[in-house]
């Protein structure tokens, strides 16, 4: 299974008043637990600023600069339909892209059913919180068929 945080950090991740979303942390922490990998997709293109961002305010052990300068960290692509299926390829879902979740504001679905990815709307007033995960959860049990002990050939 895979988290993709996208947008970040524009009202997923950080708000617009430069805080860390209530729920962010405690998402992160529960994906890096249960053994999922992280990845980042933004539009901007402030690259320093975000990894800078990421590795300060948010979690400095979970985004090293190994992560940062993978392919997992997508950056400066306003159009998600070249950097999510990088972001599978990286962490070896294309042959299984419902193991892997995009958490955004919901005009950007449309990317994640592209690519046969789950998708969870993140309320731009509020960012990534608690209730995210649960429904992330609920997504994979639905498309990820390594979730329910089946092996993707």
């Amino acid at each position: 299974m895979h988290l993709t945080l996208a947008r970040s950090p524009d009202d997923t991740i950080k708000m617009s008043d430069d805080s860390v979303a209530t729920g962010a942390r405690w998402v992160i922490d529960a994906c890096v637990s249960a053994g999922y990998g992280i990845s980042i997709a933004t539009a901007s293109c402030l690259e320093s600023y975000i990894h800078n961002y990421l590795r300060t305010r948010v979690e400095p052990q979970q985004w090293t600069h190994a992560i940062l300068r993978s392919s997992a960290y997508q950056g400066c692509q306003l159009v998600k339909s070249w950097s999510l299926p990088r972001i599978l390829d990286s962490a070896g879902l294309r042959e299984a892209p419902g193991c892997a979740v995009l958490f955004d504001q919901g005009y950007n679905r449309h990317y994640a059913e592209e690519v046969g990815m789950a998708f969870e709307e993140v309320d731009g007033t509020y960012g990534l919180q608690r209730a995210d995960w649960h429904g992330a959860q609920a997504e994979l049990e639905q498309l990820c068929p390594l979730q329910r002990g089946n092996l993707v050939t």
